[in-house]
């Protein structure tokens, strides 16, 4: 088998010429390898710089926002205690407000009580009297004398048509006989309205 060299063979000049390009080529490509790494470093100074500055600037932030941070917290503790005296207060006016509710109930009761015995005083016929009024449980008994039966039969009509009262009942009736004549005890019970 013959090998045949197609390629062209070069000459003196050639080798020179080619020597000189390979020369430059290798000149340039160690400027392009001096200047990227000129490049990297100034590249490397600036990210250090700029990083310097924002850190400083970060860290400046972070001091104020910590300071605003530290005040919010001493105002947060502030309104705590604010707040835990506003909830005493309220505690203190609901009990109050309950106190008052019960001083109201408990008048309303007292009044209609005396209502009551007022009416009972103004209705007793001028011949009956109380030896004693019993209340207990807004139930009343009472207990008299009386000289005539229709007086006492004309006191139970009227307090059976009272608004104050209901359930009136005659427990027990008594006659004694003393100098004056012929006396009637009684004993009524009734039951005072709770709407009145």
């Amino acid at each position: 088998m013959i090998k045949v060299n197609l390629l062209r063979s070069k000459g003196p000049n050639e080798a020179a010429l080619e020597a000189r390009l390979n020369a430059e080529r290798e000149a340039i490509l160690r400027k392009e390898a001096f200047f990227k790494v000129l490049l990297m470093v100034v590249f490397t100074v600036f990210l250090i710089l700029y990083e310097n500055y924002t850190t400083s600037s970060l860290r400046d932030q972070t001091t104020i926002v910590q300071g605003e941070l530290a005040e919010i917290q001493a105002e947060l503790e502030r309104k705590k205690s604010e707040i835990v005296g506003i909830k005493e207060l309220e505690e203190q006016s609901v009990r109050i407000k309950n106190k008052l509710d019960i001083l109201k109930t408990l008048s309303r009761l007292r009044l209609r009580e005396v209502k009551s015995l007022d009416f009972i005083q103004s209705i007793i016929p001028n011949r009956i009297w109380l030896t004693g009024v019993i209340y207990e449980m807004e139930k009343y008994r009472l207990l008299g004398g009386s000289l005539s039966a229709d007086d006492l039969s004309e006191f139970l009509d009227e307090l059976e048509k009272s608004p104050y009262f209901s359930d009136v009942v005659l427990v027990k009736t008594t006659q004694e006989t003393s100098n004056a004549g012929s006396i009637g005890a009684f004993e009524v019970s009734f039951r005072l309205e709770t709407g009145n």
